[in-house]
């Protein structure tokens, strides 16, 4: 699997998940190799991913960031 898959389905978990433990479990293997290619922690990958998922939106601020980690 390459980085972008990885990075996929990270983005799909936590979209389902946000970063609760069980989240990191599921996404442990995607965050380990992405974060490995990456030479980031799998939380810094898990932010990354998020981040790059967002940069296709016109705006993004770290309150729409936060909503996704936390579901408010």
């Amino acid at each position: 699997m390459n980085i972008l898959d990885n990075l996929e389905k990270i983005i799909s978990l936590v979209k389902d998940e946000s970063l609760t433990e069980g989240f990191l479990e599921n996404a442990k293997e995607y965050l380990k190799e992405a974060g490995e290619l990456l030479d980031i922690t799998p939380i810094q990958t898990a932010f990354f991913a998020i981040i790059l998922d967002r940069l296709g939106e016109n705006t993004t601020s770290l309150e729409d960031i936060s909503k996704i980690l936390i579901r408010i």
